[in-house]
């Protein structure tokens, strides 16, 4: 584990401003002390789908109760109670199988999302679902697996009602962008946290189409939840 230094600090700000120049290394600082934001992105799910071809045979389905052992195989890091959890909360998992083993998920959350990334928890509107915790086998990505999966959960999540999905990628982080954007998602604003000291305070703000149901309530943001400290 590293431990953060006044020195490394230091190190790292020098190495930031030579190489991105000051605007970057001002732009990092508030981000990690002050200001740290996602960028929200959507995809409409009235739009029409794109249709990918895997380079590799696959099958894709939900994820079941029974399917939570190969799931753990799949994600050993990741606790049982959580998934049976996720599940009881009527999330959505969707797998993706070669040869008979999982190879990627993803998760789309109904009612209610945690961002952990920012101890936050949103509510979502009856028509909305978060997406988050994909996961592709590196010796499987780029093999457009990602892309076809996408394609059911799209067609899934219309039959139950959904119209649209929100998820959140870290700013800068280009691959993720493209990646989405391929599948017909786009940027439409930020969610984030202000915070000095102790003092946290949720914020968002969203620049095109329809607000999401988290940011729709008068005067305020009482739909984005603090959940510091709280067990997911």
């Amino acid at each position: 584990m590293t431990h953060w230094t006044f020195r490394k600090a230091l190190e790292k700000g020098i190495d930031v401003a030579r190489n991105e120049g000051l605007r970057s290394l001002g732009i990092k600082i508030l981000r990690e002390t002050v200001c740290f934001h996602m960028n929200l992105i959507e995809r409409d799910l009235s739009l029409p789908v794109q249709e990918w071809r895997p380079r590799v045979p696959i099958s894709i389905g939900l994820l079941e109760a029974d399917d939570v052992d190969a799931y753990l195989a799949f994600r050993p890091g990741t606790a049982r109670d959580e998934i049976l959890g996720r599940l009881r909360d009527g999330q959505v998992g969707i797998v993706v199988r070669h040869e008979g083993r999982m190879v990627n998920a993803i998760w789309v959350a109904l009612r209610k999302a945690r961002i952990a990334s920012l101890d936050l928890e949103l509510e979502l509107g009856p028509d909305e679902g978060f997406v988050y915790d994909s996961y592709t086998e590196p010796a499987y990505r780029g093999q457009n697996i990602a892309p076809a999966r996408g394609m059911l959960m799209f067609s899934h999540c219309r039959t139950i009602g959904l119209r649209r999905l929100l998820a959140v990628i870290l700013p800068g982080d280009q691959s993720a962008s493209r990646s989405k954007e391929k599948t017909g998602w786009r940027r439409i604003g930020v969610v984030g946290v202000f915070r000095i000291g102790p003092f946290r305070r949720p914020f968002g703000h969203v620049r095109h189409g329809p607000l999401p149901w988290f940011l729709t309530k008068p005067g305020g943001f009482e739909r984005i939840r603090d959940v510091r400290g709280a067990r997911p």
